[in-house]
């Protein structure tokens, strides 16, 4: 694939994700970028840095050191990244580096205290670091580099999970995906033909991890034996989209209500759940558990004439005096001082100045860790939505403020 090919490719995919050039310029925004250094995130970085200067929007970076590699490796990765953006700057391109250089310890830190594996913790302080630099530049959509390969990869994992099927989506909120039409083959060819080289995460080659598993040892044997399995993959990819375009839309003219909730319309309540959850400013990942949980507590409370709630991060989800609702958490103000009940990521004002608040895409567990900043340092981590922030009262420490939660 040449230059030009790869180039219309990656400005179709990001129009088809719902980039408005036009308006982000006119709104002085940015386009965000998750780059590792790897062949995928490269790529998609040459693309980017030639659309966005013609289109005069600004392109901010983001690479993150996990530290949970050898460190000659991980060190390496940030330097070539760094120099990447510098040389992309010193060549006239309107292009932010943030470099989040974590401690050695954090991830393993964030491991033990989600205890869902090393993958799920640094993915989780990664989108950290994505939702502070989105906060602090407002940017607008966020670019992640997942291919084809990926997406096919995925769907077979899903599957072999039971976790569903389907397989990466294009837009989730802020988070766009601008290759997932473009094979891990076509990404290389374009590398090669403009002679750019990149980083090889060693992880990659082990198989410690499902997805590397069958990357090496399942995807060889489906090659083999079944040479269609990408067609037929992508096939039945291509139908499960469509039919979810058919009940996205008829979900988008159906009002949250009791009759929701009978028997049968659990694909439908499940949708109506979810866009009414995104309404009220949650835009994280909802896990399906949580969702299916609902729907069913729901039915109950409605059919027994009982009341019921269930919490998801900043929603409360539940049935009262027979009527369905989703809400956010109530603010509550005081008189003598300030008492806020913060629900979600943000930048939030105050008499003494602002928060910010940093959280990322869920991934299966009803409590999201959130870091809390203030004057550009963490003053508070390991808690959870909703937490607290309030004015000291008489006999504590003379201090700003208070930060309260579990």
């Amino acid at each position: 694939m040449n230059g030009n090919t790869f180039l219309r490719k990656v400005k179709d995919s990001l129009v088809s994700c719902g980039v408005d050039f036009e308006k982000l310029r006119r709104n002085n925004g940015s386009l965000g970028l998750g780059i590792s250094g790897g062949a995928d995130s490269v790529s998609l970085f040459l693309a980017l840095k030639e659309i966005l200067k013609e289109e005069k929007i600004q392109l901010v970076c983001v690479h993150v050191n996990h530290h949970i590699r050898e460190k000659n490796e991980t060190d390496g990765d940030m330097e070539f990244v760094t120099g990447l953006c510098h040389k992309a700057k010193e060549q006239g391109f309107d292009i932010k580096a943030e470099v989040f250089d974590l401690k050695e310890n954090q991830v393993v830190l964030a491991e033990k205290e989600r205890g869902a594996g090393i993958e799920d913790a640094a993915r989780f302080v990664r989108y950290e670091c994505f939702e502070k630099t989105i906060a602090k530049y407002g940017i607008g959509f966020f670019c992640l580099a997942h291919n084809l390969n990926d997406n096919l990869e995925t769907i077979l994992m899903r599957f072999l999970k039971g976790s569903g099927a389907g397989g990466i989506e294009d837009v989730r909120g802020k988070y766009i995906r601008p290759l997932l039409n473009i094979t891990r083959e076509e990404i290389e060819n374009f590398l090669k033909s403009v002679g750019q080289n990149f980083r090889t995460d060693s992880t990659n080659l082990c198989d410690d991890y499902l997805r590397n598993n069958i990357r090496h040892n399942i995807v060889p044997v489906l090659e083999k034996t079944v040479p269609e399995w990408k067609e037929a993959l992508k096939t039945g990819e291509e139908n499960r989209r469509r039919d979810k375009v058919f009940l996205d839309n008829l979900a988008s003219k159906t009002e949250l209500g009791p009759e929701l909730f009978e028997a049968g319309n659990e694909a439908l309540a499940s949708r109506v759940l979810i866009r009414e959850i995104n309404k009220i400013g949650v835009y994280e990942r909802v896990p399906g558990a949580f969702i299916k949980d609902v729907i069913l507590e729901i039915r109950k409370a409605l059919e027994g004439g009982k009341d019921f709630s269930k919490k998801f991060s900043a929603c409360e989800c539940g049935v009262h005096k027979g009527e369905v609702f989703i809400k956010t958490f109530e603010k509550i103000q005081t008189d003598s001082g300030f008492f806020d009940i913060i629900e979600k990521s943000g930048i939030f004002k105050f008499p003494f100045g602002e928060i910010t608040v940093i959280t990322s895409e869920n991934e299966g567990n009803d409590k999201n860790t959130v870091q809390v900043f203030f004057e550009g340092k963490c003053v508070t981590s390991g808690i959870s939505f909703p937490f607290v922030i309030r004015s000291p009262q008489l006999g504590e420490k003379k201090q700003l403020f208070v930060v309260e939660g579990n």
